[in-house]
């Protein structure tokens, strides 16, 4: 069989040319991000790998987002939540309020209970011997030799 070849000479300019460009379907693109999202949560991927492989992001999108995602859970520590409560209030002018705050919080420091220290025992000769071997409030049960043989004790 002889190959046909076919040289510029022999087109001279005699063809059309049509490119489509399809895009992925929604549904496809949705799928594959579910997955990618499915795969970080898993612990498989990484947060930042899911972002540029699975999200369609740039690294530098997703460096902005990590650096939102850990600002966002910074600020949910109580500590954090308060210190940026009384720098709030003091940019809004609040200055009656936060000094009502922090003289509600000395007053509460003031007012904490003593520590307590445990009870000691006296270990001496003579509260060993006046001590009885149960202590009042609670009932002796029967000891083994009290029970006979066979028998199940009923409460």
């Amino acid at each position: 069989m002889k190959q046909k070849i076919i040289r510029p000479e022999d087109i001279a300019g005699h063809y059309d040319c049509k490119v489509q460009l399809l895009a992925e379907p929604p549904e496809a693109t949705d799928i594959r991000k579910m997955q990618g999202t499915n795969l970080q949560k898993a612990g498989v991927i990484s947060l930042a790998y899911n972002h540029t492989n699975y999200q369609d992001m740039s690294r530098e999108e997703s460096e902005r987002v990590q650096a939102e995602i850990l600002a966002e859970i910074a600020l949910r520590q109580p500590a954090l939540l308060e210190v940026a409560a009384r720098d709030a209030m003091k940019r809004l002018g609040m200055k009656q309020a936060l000094e009502e705050l922090e003289e509600s919080e000395r007053r509460a420091a003031g007012n904490l209970p003593p520590r307590r220290t445990p009870e000691t025992i006296s270990t001496g000769a003579e509260s060993v011997r006046t001590r009885g071997r149960f202590p009042t409030e609670m009932e002796r049960g029967q000891t083994a030799q009290e029970v006979e043989v066979g028998e199940i004790p009923m409460r």
